[in-house]
Order: structure tokens, then sequence, then C-alpha cells
């Protein structure tokens, strides 16, 4: 999806937005379905749940209570963009813009400032709450991100959107970082047309075409590598399946046209009880330094245009 013109002040405040504390939990829930969202820690999620067979079974990597860092979530949001920003910067209609680290310790900027981020929540529900992010005083990606999540029956829904403030038209991305649970038998399923290899802390440079049958291509339901996994696929179509077979369950992630790239990780420690990333993104890692940056996913937004991804979790029964 394309950059669309942003909704005013008065739609994008329904009610006087409040400011929890980092360690604050807001919680969600329909009978089916349980999260836990931290504003004051990226707006992320600590938890996500399935009642089955008389009990809460967590889907993602579940935490108890609040994270105090951001990989410690169970899901994630990347905005203004995802992955590495190799070498720090970028240039853009000629001109070259420096990107600090969020974090201490980071070498390079990695997934944006949202993810790091305190957020303000505008409203909630008992199934539903809307989180706002303003970093229109951010340079040199200044905007508003805003994520609402939602509760329907066996589906979560999160909607993304990100509404650019500057002055200057400014490349963007975005995407969700879910940690799933991985168990000895897990199991996923994508369909995609190619992978970029990882090189460490260097961009990306080998794109490797797949076809039906190769063992890095999961058009099948297959079992991860015991290794590390850590590649963009490209050309994805959106729709993947994630099953845990001994557990009787399965989960499809659906998301809108402006994700066609998905990022799948998990590191060897994780083979037996552990997690693995799937993450739909709508650019591929490394982006901002390739030769046509739109063309590998960033989309251009000028002031009050939005970029809007939209991911659907819907839980299964998978007992065959």
């Amino acid at each position: 999806m394309g950059p669309r013109p942003a909704p005013g002040a008065a739609d994008r405040h329904t009610c006087e937005a409040l400011m929890p504390g980092k360690s604050d939990l807001a919680t969600l829930e329909n009978g089916q379905l349980r999260a836990s969202v931290q504003p004051g820690l990226g707006a992320g999620l600590t938890r996500l749940d399935w009642w089955h067979r008389g009990a809460w079974e967590p889907l993602l990597r579940p935490l108890s209570g609040p994270a105090s860092d951001p990989e410690q979530l169970a899901c994630c949001l990347l905005m203004p963009w995802s992955n590495r920003l190799y070498g720090s910067s970028f240039t853009w209609r000629g001109r070259v813009f420096h990107v600090r680290p969020s974090r201490a310790g980071d070498r390079q900027p990695l997934h944006g400032d949202a993810w790091v981020s305190a957020w303000s929540v505008i409203s909630q529900g008992s199934d539903e709450i809307v989180l706002e992010f303003d970093a229109r005083q951010h340079r040199p990606l200044a905007y508003i991100g805003r994520v609402h999540y939602r509760l329907d029956a066996s589906r979560l829904q999160v909607s993304l959107c990100i509404e650019h403030c500057g002055d200057e038209p400014m490349p963007y991305g975005m995407g969700l970082h879910p940690w799933f649970v991985r168990e000895s038998d897990t199991q996923i399923q994508f369909n995609s047309k190619s992978r970029w290899e990882p090189q460490a802390e260097q961009p990306p440079s080998f794109e490797m075409p797949l076809h039906c049958g190769d063992r890095n291509h999961f058009g099948e339901p297959q079992r991860l590598p015991s290794g590390l996994i850590d590649h963009a696929y490209a050309g994805w179509d959106g729709h993947a399946r994630i099953r845990w077979p001994s557990r009787g369950l399965a989960l499809e992630m659906r998301a809108t046209d402006s994700s066609n790239h998905l990022v799948v990780y998990s590191p060897p420690q994780q083979a037996t009880h552990g997690f693995v990333c799937l993450e739909p993104v709508t650019h591929r890692n490394g982006a901002h330094i390739a030769a046509d940056p739109l063309v590998q996913g960033l989309v251009e937004l000028r002031r009050g245009q939005h970029l809007e991804l939209e991911v659907s979790l819907v839980v299964t029964s998978d007992l065959i």
C-alpha cells in the first residue's frame, strides 16, 4: 500500500492521551485470546495466549511481567524502518542523513526508534487499544506512529500507520516482529520467490531464487533448520502458517499488500524449546543503501501522507 493522505488531528485524537509508566501493562481479553501490551516500551506485546483445552496456551514467547528491554518482548513494532540502517546513514534526494543508534551498545541503528520509546494510550476497551508515538521532533524522520490492536474471536488484528510530519519527503518502512513459541516439532509454511543471504553486520548482497522442492523453500509445511536461520524472503505473498502438532494448534498470519517481505529468524540454540520470528516487513534488509530503495520496498512520504500495514494472526485447532 502506497502513501495516502493522513487523517486530520481531530480524527487522530479520540480521547485525551494517557502516558502510562514504563512498566505498566494493558490487558486485552475476549475469552479466547488474551494479550498484554506495554505502552511504555514500544507499545509492544509481552504475551499472546489462546484458551485451549482448559488452559491459556502461549502463542508468542511469554513474559510474566513487563520487559526492561524491547528484545525481551513477545512482539515489537518496527518503524520508521526494519532491520539495520547500515553505515548509520542514508542518502535521499542527494543529501546524506546521519542517524544515531537508539540504544546504547548498538553499533548501528536497529528497527528505528518506535520500539524503544514510550507510547501514549489514545483509547482502550476490553478487547482493543489504540496507541500513538509522537516523533514529530525527531530528525531526519519526523513522524507520528499509531497502532491499533484488536481481538476478534480467534484473531488478533494489528494495524500500523506512519504519518510523515517533516518538510522534506523522506523514505519510510515498517514491520511487525513477533517471537513465536518454537518447539521440537514446530513447522512453518509460506510462499516466496527468493531470499537474501545474510552477511553478519554487513548489508545482504546476494539474492537467491527459490523453487519448489528447494530445502530453503517453505511452500509446504516443514520444520526449521537446526542451525541459524536469519533471512529476508522477497516476493512473499502475505500469508504464512506456523504449526505446533504436539499441541494441536496452528496460526495463520495474513498481511496486507504493503508487506511483500518476510524476515525469518531463529538462532541455533532455539531449535528445541525457544522461539522463531516471522516478521512481515515492507522492505528488504539494507533497502536504504540499495541502488533503488523504492524498488526494494521503501516508500517516500510527503508531509501529511502515511504508510499503513495490517497484520492478522488467526488461531486454529490443528489436530491432523
